[in-house]
């Protein structure tokens, strides 16, 4: 029970950190050909409700549909998924997202990536991932909720599976 505190109050020092600031005033300094996405983008930061943010965000897409610039959105300090209170962690930074096919999950996985970690970060335990499911739809903690039923064998969360799998033999 003592490890399992201290890795939870090593995540809670992580967030302890204004990472939600820190990423507002990265899109602030960047130099947008639309000033307009821009601006609705930080919009959204502002917000921590999650369903006033995917409303702004569908709002985002509506208004600019394909925007080229959409890439200097994602959430330069997106801290990941997974449980950080595992024996077995996958370090790595993956985010190839296609914001064309799934600007939703663009969203879940790397926008709201930091208030997603908070939230949970103030939840007692034993943490209720389908609450969280069901506030933001999705959670960091367990991603595979959002994926089932969509994970390929040569995906990367297939992948993932099979050594993870290899390790529990």
């Amino acid at each position: 029970m003592q490890a399992k505190k201290r890795k939870m109050k090593k995540m809670k020092t992580l967030l302890s950190t204004d990472w939600e600031g820190k990423y507002y005033q990265y899109i602030e300094s960047l130099h947008f050909e639309d000033i307009d996405l821009q601006k609705e983008f930080l919009k959204l930061l502002e917000q921590k409700d999650p369903s006033i943010r995917e409303k702004i965000w569908k709002n985002l897409l509506i208004k600019f549909p394909n925007p080229k610039e959409a890439p200097k959105l994602a959430n330069p300090y997106y801290i990941g998924f997974g449980n950080p209170e595992s024996d077995v962690l996958f370090i790595g930074k993956e985010k190839a997202f296609d914001i064309d096919k799934s600007p939703n999950l663009f969203l879940k996985e790397s926008i709201d990536n930091l208030i997603q970690w908070n939230y949970l970060s103030q939840e007692k335990e034993p943490i209720d991932h389908k609450k969280m499911f069901n506030k933001f739809g999705f959670n960091p903690f367990f991603p595979m909720m959002y994926n089932y039923g969509k994970i390929g064998k040569r995906r990367t969360w297939g992948i993932m599976l099979k050594l993870f799998q290899s390790f529990m033999v």
